[in-house]
Order: C-alpha cells, then sequence, then structure tokens
C-alpha cells in the first residue's frame, strides 16, 4: 500500500468573483468540520477549513470511482444542485487567482511527489492551473532531509509561525506524494483598540472560576446581530485593505458554548451579512494568542470521508503507475492565531499524508469575558479560520 499525505497550514495576523452557490458547501464544510472536531474539546482550538477542503478538493480530481464520488458528497458538493465537477474547479480557480492577488491573506499549495513516480498529465494540469500549486520531486527515503524541505517552505509561507509540520518519522517507506497547503493572513483593524484602554480583568472560565487575562476595550459603532437561536449575540470586526472579516459568537450565559456550538449548522453563514447592523457598542474583548495542531483524520471519518483512507481507495487519476495503489494516511493541522489591540495575525497548516435601524441612546454591551467561538470569513461567505477560547490560561 503507498500512500498520500496531506499536510494543510494557515496563518492569520490579521474576494472572490466565485459565485455564490460555491461558497455554500464551503461554509456547510466549514461549520460541520469544527462541531465534530471540537465535540466534548473544552480547551482552546483553531482550524481553518478552507485549507482542508481546498487540499481534499483537490486530491478529489486525482480520484476515481466511488472514491471520486466520496469526496464530492463528503465536502457538500451534491447537496447544492447547481454544482458539478466541472463548476467546482472553475470556481476553486477563481478563487485562487483572487486570493493570489491580495497581500493580506494569502493561500498556497505544494506536492511534493517521489522521485520514483510522475503525476499524470491531466492531475498536472488541474493542480498547476486550477489550484495554483507548486510541484517538487523529492526523496522521501531520505526522510529527515525531506522533512527539512517541506517545513522549510511551510515556514516561509507562513512568515515563521508555523515550525515543524512534519516529523521525520512519519514519513514512511510507503510514502509517495505529500499535499501541502498553507493559508496566511495579517492585517490590522479598521478600528483599532487604544492600547490605553487595555486592562486585566477576570475570563470566566466556568460559572464562578474564572482566570486572569489582559482585555482590549472601546465604544464606538460597531456591527452587532443578536443570534437568538444560538442563544448568543455576536459582533463583527472589519480589517483595513482585506476582505476579512472577524465574527465573534458570544453566549448569553457563561457555560453556553456547547449549545451555541451546537447549533451553528442551522445558520446560512454564506449569507450572514444582513443579520448585522452598525450599533453603539461597548466592546471588551480579550487579548490571546495560541498554536493548536490535530490529525483531522479521525474527524474526517466521521464526517463519512473514510473511504480514501482506505486500502480500497481509489486515485488512480493521480499518478501514472497504475501498479501503485494509493491511499490518505494523515491529515495533519497545525494552526497560530494572535489578537491584539492593531489587528490580526494567525497561521493554519494542514497536512494529508495522500440594514440595520440607527444607533440606539443607550450602548450595547458586548463583554467577551467567558468562552467564546470566532470566525475569519473571507468576502462575507467562506469561514476561512474557525476557533474557540475556553480560557487565557498560557495565552
Amino acid at each position: 500500500m503507498i500512500l498520500l499525505k496531506i499536510f494543510l497550514i494557515s496563518y492569520v495576523a490579521s474576494q472572490s468573483d466565485a459565485s455564490d452557490d460555491f461558497y455554500k458547501p464551503l461554509s456547510t464544510f466549514a461549520i460541520k468540520l469544527f462541531q465534530k472536531a471540537t465535540d466534548k474539546v473544552y480547551g482552546n482550538v483553531m482550524i481553518s477549513p478552507m485549507s482542508i477542503d481546498s487540499a481534499l478538493t483537490m486530491a478529489m480530481y486525482g480520484a476515481n470511482g466511488d472514491t471520486k464520488t466520496s469526496l464530492f458528497n463528503g465536502l457538500y458538493y451534491s447537496s447544492f444542485g447547481s454544482l458539478s465537477y466541472d463548476t467546482v474547479l472553475n470556481n476553486f480557480q477563481q478563487m485562487m487567482k483572487n486570493l493570489n492577488g491580495n497581500q493580506a491573506l494569502q493561500m498556497a499549495i505544494k506536492i511534493y511527489v517521489t522521485d520514483q513516480y510522475n503525476l499524470s498529465l491531466y492531475f498536472k494540469s488541474i493542480a498547476t492551473d486550477s489550484f495554483l500549486s507548486e510541484i517538487e520531486s523529492i526523496n522521501f527515503e531520505k526522510n529527515v532531509d525531506a522533512a527539512n524541505t517541506i517545513n522549510n517552505w511551510v515556514s516561509s509561507k507562513t512568515n515563521q509561525r508555523i515550525q515543524n509540520l512534519i516529523d521525520p518519522s512519519s514519513l514512511i517507506n510507503a510514502t509517495r506524494l505529500v499535499f501541502i497547503n498553507t493559508i496566511f493572513f495579517t492585517a490590522f483593524w479598521i478600528k483599532k483598540f487604544p492600547a490605553v484602554n487595555t486592562k486585566p480583568d477576570k475570563f470566566y472560565t466556568g460559572p464562578n472560576s474564572y482566570v486572569k487575562g489582559d482585555f482590549m476595550n472601546m465604544m464606538d459603532f460597531i456591527n452587532f446581530a443578536d443570534f437568538p437561536e444560538l442563544n448568543a449575540t455576536a459582533v463583527k470586526l472589519d480589517y483595513k485593505n482585506s476582505p476579512m472579516t472577524m465574527i465573534i459568537l458570544l453566549p448569553n450565559s457563561r457555560t453556553g458554548l456547547a449549545y451555541m456550538k451546537s447549533q451553528l449548522d442551522q445558520i446560512d453563514w454564506a449569507n450572514i451579512q444582513n443579520r448585522f447592523s452598525l450599533q453603539t457598542t461597548v466592546l471588551k474583548i480579550p487579548k490571546f494568542k495560541y498554536s493548536y495542531q490535530i490529525d483531522v483524520k479521525t474527524t474526517l471519518k466521521k464526517m463519512g470521508l473514510s473511504l480514501m483512507f482506505e486500502d480500497k481507495a481509489d486515485f488512480t487519476n493521480m499518478i501514472n503507475n497504475y501498479n501503485c495503489i494509493l491511499k490518505i494516511d494523515k491529515v495533519l493541522h497545525k494552526t497560530f492565531i494572535s489578537v491584539h489591540e492593531n489587528g490580526t495575525e494567525a497561521a493554519a497548516a494542514t497536512g494529508i499524508d495522500f440594514a440595520g435601524s440607527g444607533p440606539p441612546t443607550k450602548p450595547i454591551n458586548f463583554i467577551a469575558n467567558h468562552p467564546f467561538i470566532f470566525m475569519l470569513q473571507y468576502a462575507g461567505k467562506s469561514v476561512h479560520f474557525i476557533g474557540q477560547v475556553s480560557t487565557l490560561i498560557n495565552i
């Protein structure tokens, strides 16, 4: 059995002309992935669904038969009737071109293939033309050198925020391909938090338990929304010269994170902008910075994406050697985020081995002093990063 490894990396430091229908499965996959990955997980988490989605979508075009169908269904493309393999590919190509021209948000994909095999001309064309992927031949038998080569590329694409994604021991003898996807985002808030207003305060990790942390404060016109179906409220914070926005979802109660999270899939996150309106808001959120790493293989299996990991997986559209049986071995994902007075910085890496009314007279209080969820949305449609902040310890 020959193994295909996929590694996805995302980095955030704080447009697209693709069709609206294209974003619906992307957002659906993002929310479902987050729900499954964080089930019964109570610590700080951040994943980049877009990083994972793009790598798996590219792999889909190297698949055949039931494996290809399984990926199309598991990535929710079949849930929206207007989408086909061709329209998904065309939309990804448009999105990648737009991302490539944006300085604040950049995505890069690279395929490392063993020097003993060649990618098929069909798959190579899709990878380079539609996903703008680089391709490099590498000797996986020299696993230390190969890991260093890959890790250096990842580091360079994430401003050195993601280090040592690949352990040499993960590049076993059966490794034939490694997919790497990186997302880098860095931007300043349109409305910065005055540093002089940052003060220490309590962050409640439970009904009465708390830790201390530094909180940023401001009062301004802020995009605010009420989500009664989540028992939560939210604010939307914009960045300068960037299509990205940060949405912070805050449960109404200190212990409301689990319920809020369980109901996220009831919201159409690809069409969420009309839920927000400018309100005079007293805004208080903690500074936070952390990294997170996960093998999302188990999570993807829970979502019905198991065939690609099995011996009967069919990726015969990917390479020329038809005697080589490929399956995906691991989907390693590593992320980093830093939110401060000036803006946001985040990174993620995944690897798969294979109108509102006028402002009210009384300000709204949005005090994020207990566990909450944040999203980084692209063009108000696709969720590129999503995470939960449950504690400020070691931040």
